[in-house]
């Protein structure tokens, strides 16, 4: 462990100095990777939780860095995977993406990663058609109304 976390606190400077740069951002998925392969899953997944931290600060330091974007993602898929004994996150991003939309409005990054979160979001509250309709003529906005931020499945009309 003590290795993994020594090469990815050696590429953070590097990383800050060059936040688009593929390299890094490929290197530190392939150390992430073998955390899962030779540590513990606690521990492993100690190591990706960190790094989901790393990914918002990058996104704090450079809100529409689409390579953060891409990689927040694929940290978050990883993090819901059986190998990290991972569960849902699709509601705690899409509300990190709707505070960076509120954050900046023209942040087309952020509303990408939103779009791909909205299909599972509605999935896994089990929303009707009727709630879809609703959510997409209301719900858009990345200041949803009180209404809609509580909506219940299957109280639309309430």
């Amino acid at each position: 462990m003590n290795v993994i976390k020594t090469e990815l606190g050696f590429t953070v400077p590097l990383l800050l100095e060059s936040p688009k740069c593929y390299w890094i951002w490929n290197y530190r998925t392939w150390l992430l990777q073998q955390a899962i392969e030779r540590l513990e899953v606690s521990k492993a997944r100690q190591v990706w939780e960190e790094e989901l931290g790393l990914a918002s600060k990058m996104l704090t330091k450079d809100r529409r860095n689409f390579h953060a974007w891409g990689y927040r993602r694929h940290v978050v898929k990883k993090l819901e995977s059986p190998e990290l004994a991972g569960t849902s996150m699709v509601e705690a991003e899409f509300e990190y993406t709707s505070k960076m939309i509120r954050v900046d409005l023209s942040n087309f990054s952020a509303w990408h990663n939103r779009s791909k979160l909205i299909p599972r979001l509605l999935d896994e509250r089990g929303a009707s058609d009727e709630e879809r309709r609703y959510f997409f003529d209301e719900g858009m906005s990345p200041a949803p109304t009180p209404r809609l931020k509580g909506m219940c499945v299957h109280d639309v009309n309430g």
